[in-house]
């Protein structure tokens, strides 16, 4: 057993125990184990029946003084078989422990921080180490969990610098918009909520994201609702229990870590682009020819029909030939052409107006990729542990330095974080832990289909003529006309423009964390009292410049706001782990929780500046708009555990919950949360070589959680209207009418799993079936506008989640000491997510919307159906077009696809020789549809390569034939389409048609590569103070391998609008992910 293994371990369960008072004998001795013979540091050493004991120091030696009358020892450490050694006379007793195969590297962290052996528990559960988290440096640990646990999947908003990520633990159980689980640090919930990214908005990420994860020892996922089921009303998605590093004991008294990293970050992925015509309109040979047979000797050639029929410039604002145009269905690159372009030379004529030269009509194949930069995230970390016998404590720094690779966008990020656990006399300890976060960004990209984000006007309106190098060395400049030097002044900015001046800037402060009281009040019995509490303030602060797009007269505008978030919670518990004989033993608690919320909102904004571009607010011009909202939640409860073994291979358990919450009227606000839970270890039971069966396990559980109310839902509220009436502040009346009976959603759960593990636990299996139904959905339904409402809140609606998990893990090869291992983990889910009813006389319940598509709940559907403008089929399947060669749409709209994934997957590779650990990690998922915005704006401005595919814009389209060519295309008669059509008006069909722009979400991606190498100790020993040091270089989303066929503009499926369910299946110009190529040195004093 190697000593780090050893380390890790003890971080989690040093304990303490009281020293007697002694009498008569001194007994020394030294702990070592049986593998390597190494000293284990951290052994609890006890007289059996009494609180009389002590741990092992750092070299595995221990000094206990004993009254005479005690004549046995006890040695336990986790992962070890405990062993009794008798004392007899003599003083000194040297043990050697024996590791307890089942048992190593089984002990997980459960619900409320508790420690338990994963063979005792009778539901699912997943955890990774601080470790395996760390292979890539994440800067948002969600993200981190990437195809590395069944059943848990992960959605990345964009490749923006602090995007927010979203988990999704076995489907969604609400028809609400959140549908993410619980976050507890150290046994306190925080705070894990994300602005909504709306149109034009930035994404200022989620708050899981302020998790150092430099500081995570482990975080384990409670997948099932019996795993969670303690925590009651916020159980209803699942939890997800961060554990962080502790100190640990040091010889020196103090030990001391260095890490530095830098990840290069360089554009992962763009749409695929055509190259072969420029901006404006009917430019194409097509389009060409159709116009002389119509007009024949009007243009005596295709360069002279060109700028006078399709584009010429003049100032961008429809003052030249269609300059104003910013699709790019006009004339053919590359064959000579010369107009008058936004970056063509120019001399001014009497009148002061520009006269240009015309400049060849040329591609600019990377005109879109060149605007992308190399982004840096560079990070140090300062780690310092000390400790001793009584206390032991770390504290860390890091500071976090990000640009983008988007121009000028940034985020600085500095932690502090302590953790420390004294003990005060043998039955009173105290333990307490802290983080700090200081974040400040002067830019985040907005988000969305709006002009403030800068791939609407890249990713689907870009001339492919444009080249992108003058406006990046002009965009701080006026153009003959006196306004900011761009492309196509009517409806875009200069992008450079975008990002230089039209900011998002933010400044938040955070601090987290919790302080541990317990005390023992027997050796099988404690109490415990944990208080804990969240608390940030977030700054927020975006403008526009004068002559933006967006505001071309006003002066300029801005809006600010603050945002407080304060969470306090506290639990006091009874707990007890009692041994009623050599075969039973019991563990339990009783508890209470208090928890309260607090949430402040304020904004003021200017849609008018006196003083053009001074944002202040004593700048506005006229009234100003202002607003602020704040909301109060409070939750009481008491609740219970108990366990029970039988000879250590039958385990019961069973949980108790009451919550009272605020949120709920006081007639309905009390509400019970249970589940009872199974397993039996069968090899126990029934004789196998365990040399082909080492280890067989059966589990069950069953569970009831739930989920209440969000605040204000229970009676009416009046706010105030933005703009005031006569210098007077009006106020409305909300739009949802309130119900004073709601009741919580409950979800009821059952699980069943079987656990083997194969040739002496070389090859192991967990195999998982469950099914949830999540009743009484507390949803808004439309209701009558004479009501003066325009919906209701009401308790109605099922949803059912089943599915499958499967983990397949296997040491491959394994050697002792340093020689060659190679582990391999294997991860598969399955999900299937039914809408089993909704409320009588309902048909459909609307999740989210996007350009007149929407996403749907419909009874007996999956949940997510698609609904939208759908191609007219006939019986056998052909799509039908009209007398002019359009497809046709149907009369109504209709499921066009679902948001649901069939299943996801992840294999992951481990091999170490020598010092060197490579690590791989690929995953993948199938199914999953999303409606691109991407795709659909694409095609109607003809940037995208599909819409010049073969030679459609020289010789036209006949759908069938030479596009969409997987399909069948019939006229109404039945017969065969041969209707031909320009490329630009089959297109501009297209994008009215919701089906085509959905694409199957189905990849897979090389997600982790990382390459690692501890330098040989020898050599290590010859630098002064230093013990250890460690290189590693690694890759993050280094390749996009495979996406299904129907992702023709080939976006990165994984990116979603936002991070909520609202934004899932969606893709609206989302901002390019990153590949991430890092090194990072660790050097440990």
């Amino acid at each position: 057993m190697r000593k780090f293994t050893i380390w890790l371990t003890c971080l989690f369960f040093l304990m303490s125990i009281g020293v007697a008072n002694a009498q008569t004998k001194v007994i020394t001795g030294t702990v070592t184990s049986a593998e390597d013979g190494l000293p284990i540091p951290g052994v609890t050493v006890i007289v059996p029946g009494t609180t009389i004991g002590i741990t092992t120091d750092i070299d595995g030696k221990y000094t206990l003084t004993l009254n005479a009358e005690y004549t046995t020892l006890r040695f336990q450490f986790v992962g070890m078989l405990t062993k009794d050694v008798a004392i007899g006379t003599s003083t000194v007793v040297n043990v050697v422990m024996d590791p307890d195969v089942v048992l190593m590297d089984e002990v997980v962290v459960t619900a409320l921080g508790i420690s338990r052996e994963k063979k005792t528990l009778g539901y699912s559960i997943d955890e990774v180490s601080g470790d395996d988290l760390m292979h890539t440096r994440p800067t948002n640990v969600i993200s981190a969990l990437s195809g590395k646990m069944a059943g848990v999947q992960i959605v990345t908003a964009s490749g923006a610098v602090g995007a927010s990520a979203r988990i999704n633990i076995r489907g969604n159980s609400s028809m609400r918009t959140d549908n993410q689980p619980l976050f507890v640090v150290d046994g306190t919930p925080m705070n894990n909520s994300a602005t909504g990214v709306g149109s034009g908005s930035a994404d200022y990420g989620n708050g899981a994201m302020d998790i150092d994860p430099n500081n995570v020892e482990s975080m384990t996922v409670l997948k099932g609702a019996a795993a969670a089921a303690i925590y009651g009303s916020r159980a209803l998605n699942g939890v997800i229990i961060i554990t962080t590093k502790k100190g640990a004991i040091s010889k020196k008294g103090i030990g001391v870590q260095y890490t530095y990293d830098i990840g290069i970050d360089r554009l992962s992925i763009l749409p695929d682009y055509q190259n072969k015509y420029g901006q404006a309109t009917a430019g194409d040979e097509y389009t060409y020819n159709q116009y002389q047979l119509a007009h024949p000797g009007v243009y005596s050639s295709y360069q002279e029909y060109a700028e006078n029929e399709s584009f010429n410039y003049y100032d961008g604002n429809w003052g030249g030939v269609n300059d104003g145009w910013d699709e790019s269905w006009g004339p053919r690159l590359d064959i000579g052409l010369k107009f008058n372009q936004f970056n063509s030379p120019y001399t001014l004529d009497a009148d002061g107006n520009p006269v240009y030269t015309a400049t060849p009509w040329i591609s600019h194949p990377d005109n879109v990729k060149d605007f992308f930069e190399t982004g840096f995230n560079q990070t140090h970390n300062l780690t310092i542990t000390t400790g001793s016998e009584k206390s032991v404590s770390r504290f860390s720094y890091t500071n976090n330095d990000v640009t983008g690779i988007i121009p000028n966008t940034d985020q600085k990020k500095n932690t502090f974080s302590v953790n420390t656990s004294m003990k005060v006399n043998s039955k009173f300890s105290v333990n307490a832990s802290a983080s700090y976060i200081k974040t400040v960004s002067d830019n985040l990209p907005a988000q969305g289909y709006s002009a403030g984000n800068i791939l609407q006007s890249l990713g689907s309106w870009f001339g492919r003529q444009v080249d992108i190098q003058p406006l990046k060395e002009n965009w701080d400049k006026l153009d003959a006309f006196g306004k900011p030097y761009t492309w196509s002044y009517y409806y875009h900015n200069n992008p450079y423009w975008t990002v230089y001046k039209n900011t998002n800037s933010r400044d938040k402060d955070r601090l987290f964390g919790n302080v541990d009281f317990k005390y023992d009040i027997t050796d099988w019995m404690n109490v415990a009292l944990r208080v804990g509490t969240d608390y940030s303030t977030d700054f927020r602060k975006s403008v526009i410049y004068n002559q933006s797009n967006q505001n071309k007269k006003n002066g300029g505008n801005f809006s600010q706001t603050t945002r407080i978030d304060l969470s306090k919670n506290a639990d006091l518990t009874l707990n007890i782990d009692k041994e009623l004989s050599k075969d039973i033993r019991i563990t339990g608690l009783i508890g209470a929780n208090y928890r309260s919320e607090y949430y402040n909102y304020q904004s003021i904004s200017a849609a008018e500046l006196t003083v053009p571009n001074f944002f202040d607010i004593s700048n506005v011009k006229g009234t100003p708009s202002a607003d602020m909202y704040s909301r109060n939640k409070e939750t009481n409860s008491i609740y219970a555990q108990a366990d029970a073994s039988y000879k250590d291979f039958l385990f019961l358990g069973a949980t108790f919950r009451n919550d009272w919450s605020s949120t709920l009227p006081t007639t309905n606000n009390s509400y019970s949360y249970y589940s009872g839970t199974f397993g039996l270890i069968f090899t126990d039971l029934v004789k196998i070589d365990p040399n082909l069966l080492s280890f067989g396990k059966l589990r069950a559980s069953y569970a009831v959680v739930g989920g209440d109310a969000d605040p204000y839902t229970l009676a009416g509220y009046y706010s105030a209207i933005s703009s005031a009436w006569a210098g007077t502040t009006r106020y409305g009346f909300m739009r949802s009418l309130a119900n004073a009976d709601l009741r919580p959603e409950r979800k009821k759960a059952i699980e069943a799993g079987l656990e083997l593990k194969f040739f002496q636990n070389r090859l192991g299996l967990d195999l998982t079936y469950y099914k949830e139904n999540t009743s009484d959905q507390i949803m808004a339904i439309d209701v009558s506008t004479a009501t003066g409402f325009a919906s209701k809140w009401i308790n109605a609606g099922e949803l059912q989640n089943k599915g499958i998990e499967l983990a397949l893990y296997g040491d491959i090869i394994k050697s002792k000491g340093d020689g060659l291992n190679w582990t391999m983990q294997v991860k598969y889910a399955k999900n299937d997510n039914t809408v089993v009813s909704l409320y009588p006389g309902i048909n459909k319940y609307q999740l989210s919307t996007s350009w007149s598509m929407t996403v749907q709940a419909i009874p007996g559907g999956v949940y997510g159906e698609m609904v939208g403008a759908k191609f007219l089929r006939d019986d056998n399947g052909a799509i039908i077009v009209d007398d002019d060669g359009f497809p046709e749409r149907t009369g109504t709209d209709q499921v066009i696809g679902n948001i649901s994934a069939d299943f996801n997957w992840g294999v992951s590779n481990m091999l170490s020789y020598k010092g060197v650990n490579l690590y791989v990690l690929v995953d993948g998922r199938k199914g999953g549809d999303i409606f691109s915005v991407t795709k659909m704006f694409g095609v109607l401005s003809g940037v995208l390569a599909e819409t010049a595919q073969g030679t459609i814009r020289e010789d036209g389209v006949i759908a069938g034939q030479n596009v969409m060519t997987d399909e069948k295309f019939v006229k109404e008669d039945g017969s065969v389409n041969d209707i031909r059509l320009s490329a630009n008006d089959f297109y501009a069909n297209m994008y009215k048609l919701h089906e085509f722009s959905v694409i199957d979400g189905s990849f897979i991606k090389l997600r982790e590569v990382s390459l690692g190498y501890d330098l040989p100790v020898k050599f290590v020993n010859k630098l002064p103070g230093i013990q250890k040091i460690s290189l590693s270089a690694y890759a993050r989303n280094l390749a996009l391998l495979w996406v299904h066929k129907s992702n023709t503009c080939v976006i990165d499926p994984e990116t979603g609008f936002g991070v909520d369910t609202s934004g899932i299946g969606q893709e609206s110009n989302q901002l390019p992910t990153s590949r991430t190529i890092g090194f990072k040195i660790v050097a440990t004093f």
